[in-house]
């Protein structure tokens, strides 16, 4: 049975749930408006981002590795992240991040370097030469410079 963590709780559910359908129906108090991710209310808010971001992601790469007809209700890779500042550096940094991690957690190699084809068809559209390519996507957005881990 899969589980949701969330604020240090941890929710056990059945498949086929969204992680707002999860948290609500175990009482949590998560402000939302549409109910399927176009919104973005739900996910503004502390400690969810994260949670939904991940199972958003995954979605994603299980819909293109062809193993479930599922719909990803994100923003394409431009207007998602054209308020980052993202460098090259910092783009294959993920890249190796994400292969090792993939590694550690027995992922085949074909299945590895199909994952990071499909993620560095991204690269395009979330790289840039400098801070002054970035755009805010809403007039309350900031520019986010992503500093290199130090």
């Amino acid at each position: 049975m899969p589980k949701l963590y969330f604020y240090n709780r941890e929710f056990s559910f059945d498949g086929g749930k969204s992680i707002l359908d999860v948290l609500l129906d175990n009482g949590q108090d998560i402000p939302y408006s549409c109910k399927i991710g176009v919104c973005v209310t739900c996910v503004m808010q502390p400690g969810i981002c994260r949670v939904f971001l991940q199972a958003q992601q995954t979605d994603f790469m299980v819909d293109l590795f062809g193993a479930s007809p599922k719909t990803c209700f994100g923003k394409f890779p431009m207007p998602a992240h054209q308020h980052l500042y993202i460098t090259e550096e910092i783009f294959q940094l993920r890249q190796d991040l994400l292969a090792k991690s993939l590694r550690q957690s027995n992922v085949s190699e074909e299945h590895i370097e199909r994952w990071l084809a499909f993620d560095a068809i991204m690269k395009k559209a979330v790289v840039k030469e400098s801070v002054d390519e970035c755009e805010k996507r809403f007039n309350t957005d900031e520019i986010i410079v992503v500093p290199k881990p130090g």
